[in-house]
């Protein structure tokens, strides 16, 4: 999946590395990966941050995307969310997969490196993802329908769920659909999240997937939800 790299897993040792797009929209072939945490914001985010780096739960759910949405339309009229998205690889594949409308959030504290990986991969003629601060538990919406929330590695610190289970809670709708893309950790931990999602008024299944172009972990867990009406 990475130019010229055997084996896309040592990226996390890299300054940068490139993505590559299946079934390109407006001209962008591979997404460029920058990994410098020196482009974060000079003051500690409010929560625990690793978003400087693209771990492999991003790349499964960006691979995820694009069997999905490369060959269909269903993305030129569909606003999109990625929360937690440090680089904001998977919602810059989905631009460059043509989708009409993304927006990047993360903490204040990742948005200049979100803005660098932006300015890297979107020149003036492409639709570019929209990069803003999204604090969990704060108000999150606009008013504007979201039709897609993406979201990878956002498991790992159970002080954050009350406030992202929140957040899901304010963006989506029942016609909204949410994919969430984990390597487990602490199984009571992430059972604990799910039980607090159901409780919030979402259902939510694993996704059989099988990824045709990287090796990933065997325990990498995918998942969709779904906003009861």
């Amino acid at each position: 999946m990475a130019e010229d790299d055997a084996d896309i897993w040592g990226r996390l040792s890299l300054p940068s590395f490139r993505y590559s797009i299946v079934d390109p929209k407006h001209n962008i072939p591979y997404i460029t990966a920058i990994q410098d945490r020196s482009a974060c914001a000079s003051e500690k985010p409010l929560a625990a941050s690793h978003g400087h780096l693209v771990w492999d739960a991003a790349l499964v759910l960006a691979d995820y995307m694009q069997q999905v949405y490369s060959k269909s339309t269903d993305l030129s009229c569909c606003r999109a969310v990625e929360l937690g998205a440090g680089i904001g690889l998977v919602g810059m594949v989905l631009s460059a997969l043509g989708c009409m409308e993304v927006t990047l959030t993360d903490q204040p504290y990742c948005l200049p490196l979100l803005d660098k990986n932006v300015d890297a991969n979107f020149g003036p003629a492409a639709p570019r993802p929209l990069v803003k601060a999204l604090q969990w538990g704060e108000d999150a919406t606009d008013g504007s329908q979201v039709d897609l929330i993406v979201a990878s590695d956002v498991l790992y610190n159970a002080s954050v769920f009350a406030a992202l289970v929140h957040t899901l809670d304010a963006l989506a709708t029942p016609a909204t659909h949410i994919f969430l893309c984990y390597e487990p950790h602490i199984p009571a931990q992430e059972a604990l999240f799910f039980s607090m999602l159901q409780a919030a008024g979402f259902t939510w299944q694993p996704v059989d997937f099988v990824c045709t172009q990287v090796d990933y972990p065997d325990d990498m867990v995918l998942v969709r939800a779904t906003k009861v009406g």
